[in-house]
Order: structure tokens, then C-alpha cells, then sequence
């Protein structure tokens, strides 16, 4: 399985300009998830909820680096989340692959309609991968980290 390099301590690999919004989580959010606004009166995101969804603005949050927190810490439901990234054609970040995917490098991915990613079906493309990686359970575990560096297309 290729993944970044070392130990990435960041969901944010490159990126062109940067577009950053502050939302409260509806549900648990965890960083390197795509989110979706809501229509909540207060600006409020969760998870990005339709598989393979047409209109899947690419939205990540990011980690909360001003509090310490690393990226495998989560954002509980009503939790403030400062940094939530609005990225473009070519930058690139650490996504969150859904359980049961097997993605090679170079496959486009969708959403898997729970924040995580999986191989493109039918919806909209929104990234490439850069890596591969078995979480088909195929093999006798799924690999430790479920995260791999996409690119935007």
C-alpha cells in the first residue's frame, strides 16, 4: 500500500488558494472527512451525506491544530470547527476511504455518502488518488490508517 510519506500530521497536502470556512458539526465530523452544509439557522456542516452525490462541494475539515488536537481526533455534534477547507482542481489533501474499497492509484473518487470517499461509480468524480490502498478486508486486516492523498480534479 503507498500512503504519504512519514507520518502525516495534517490533513492538508497542497493546496493553490486558500478558502476557509467555520462551522459547528451536526454529528461527529472527523478530519479528512467532506462535509455539507445544512440548513440550520447557525452555519453548520456534517458529513457529506449522499453517496456518489452530484453536488458535492469538496469541503474537508481539517484538524484543530490551535488546540493540539491531531488528525485522528474527532469533532463531536455541536463542536466549533475552525478550519474547514473549500479546495480546487489540484490541491491535494489526506481523504478518508470508506470501509470495503479497494482504490489503486489513479482511480476517481466520490462520495461514499458518510464523509469518506470510494471508488467513482456513477456520481462525480471529485478526486484522484495518489496512492493505493486495500480496505476490502480482503486481506487478513485492513491496513492501519483508512487515509490516502487525493488530488481534486
Amino acid at each position: 500500500m503507498t500512503q504519504a510519506r512519514g507520518n502525516p500530521k495534517s490533513i492538508l497536502i497542497k493546496e493553490a488558494v486558500t478558502v476557509n470556512i467555520e462551522a459547528v458539526a451536526s454529528g461527529v465530523v472527523s478530519p479528512g472527512f467532506l462535509v455539507e452544509r445544512t440548513n440550520a439557522a447557525v452555519d453548520t456542516v456534517q458529513a457529506h451525506s449522499s453517496a456518489a452525490g452530484a453536488n458535492a462541494q469538496v469541503l474537508v475539515a481539517l484538524e484543530d491544530e490551535l488546540q493540539g488536537n491531531g488528525i485522528d481526533v474527532d469533532y463531536a455534534s455541536t463542536d466549533r470547527i475552525p478550519h474547514i477547507r473549500h479546495f480546487r482542481a489540484g490541491d491535494q489533501f489526506l481523504a478518508t476511504i470508506d470501509d470495503g474499497e479497494t482504490i489503486t492509484k489513479g482511480d476517481f473518487l466520490e462520495s461514499a455518502g458518510n464523509g469518506k470517499l470510494q471508488k467513482y461509480t456513477s456520481g462525480k468524480a471529485i478526486a484522484v488518488a495518489l496512492a493505493t490502498i486495500d480496505m476490502s478486508d480482503s486481506s487478513t486486516a485492513d491496513p492501519s490508517s483508512d487515509r490516502i492523498v487525493v488530488e481534486v480534479v
